[in-house]
């Protein structure tokens, strides 16, 4: 009475029925910060919850509205030619991948020049493709060989013709000096990129292969580009995260909530908030900025039922 049929329950559902089962004198405790299949549970289901109790994040908390309605500058536009495809061949790095990395080589200078570190010791890139690894190695080599070219022209250029290297940098530190008004000089930028970043940057691979995470010792080295997929979906922190590029698609029917896990750039960071940048495609940008809509709804629906029964409340979502 009251539960799913056992030949409808998933493995967890079953699970959690036995340890109840078990244990006759509980307190059963639901936390997610993706509540919609805990409120869509069928009200008759024995994991139906009886109330909801909001969780409320501290002040350094940058999420949803802090980027999405806030401060929309902070996203930045990756244009559809700029996405590979079946109709879309790419042999080069696109133009917004460079500008995401020149934004990450600007970010890492500053945070080198005024030793943030301890336990701010990282920053860090994300690269997000797609789910087949394949990309990711086509996005890692575009990002390795860019690199390469930008150390290059910085180490060579910054003693001999600064104001030439400042001109690659111009449009992506004009943007930060005016979300990040404290950011240092950008001809001390360079200068710290040549004798510092490069050296101590370092660019992997992560996806679901068994040693993807060892590749990872955050205290070895301050900055990481990491390029992945599923793997940096949902429960994986990228310390200091600054940039994230995230070229990949909605998908034909996009799930609320697996579309907030995809949110790895949400965080503690309103120390360095405006220093961060989110490229995403443009109706990406969209679904994320209605979601926030739609969590924001939820919430105060919440709220308007807290300490009451969660059974008075109707099932109602925008």
């Amino acid at each position: 009475k009251g539960t799913v049929a056992a030949s409808e329950r998933s493995t967890i559902y079953d699970r959690i029925l036995n340890v109840r089962s078990v244990v006759p004198h509980h307190s059963y405790l639901q936390y997610t910060a993706t509540p919609q299949a805990n409120l869509l549970v069928a009200q008759a289901d024995l994991l139906d919850p009886a109330f909801a109790e909001l969780v409320t994040p501290g002040r350094n908390y940058t999420g949803g509205v802090a980027f999405f309605k806030s401060h929309p500058e902070l996203v930045e536009d990756i244009p559809v030619s700029d996405v590979p495809s079946a109709g879309n061949t790419l042999s080069t790095s696109p133009k917004s991948l460079l500008s995401a990395l020149r934004y990450f080589l600007l970010v890492s200078a500053h945070h080198s020049i005024t030793k943030t570190r301890g336990k701010d010791r990282n920053r860090s890139m994300m690269v997000h493709p797609a789910q087949l690894t394949t990309s990711h190695k086509t996005y890692k080599a575009w990002v390795d060989r860019s690199l390469k070219t930008l150390k290059s022209f910085v180490e060579k250029q910054h003693q001999s013709d600064l104001a030439g290297v400042a001109l690659k940098f111009q449009k992506e530190f004009d943007s930060l000096s005016k979300s990040f008004p404290n950011i240092c000089p950008l001809n001390d930028l360079i200068h710290a990129m040549a004798n510092d970043v490069f050296s101590e940057m370092d660019c992997v691979e992560v996806n679901a292969t068994a040693d993807a995470e060892k590749k990872i010792d955050w205290k070895q080295t301050p900055y990481w580009i990491l390029v992945g997929g599923n793997k940096l979906d949902r429960g994986y922190t990228v310390e200091g995260l600054a940039i994230s590029y995230m070229p990949r698609q909605l998908g034909k029917s996009p799930a609320a909530d697996t579309l907030q896990q995809r949110a790895r750039f949400f965080g503690y960071k309103q120390s360095y908030f405006g220093l961060c940048r989110v490229f995403v495609q443009k109706n990406v940008k969209e679904a994320f900025t209605q979601y926030v809509e739609h969590e924001e709804f939820v919430r105060s629906a919440l709220e308007s039922t807290r300490g009451k029964p969660l059974r008075e409340w109707r099932r109602d979502f925008l």
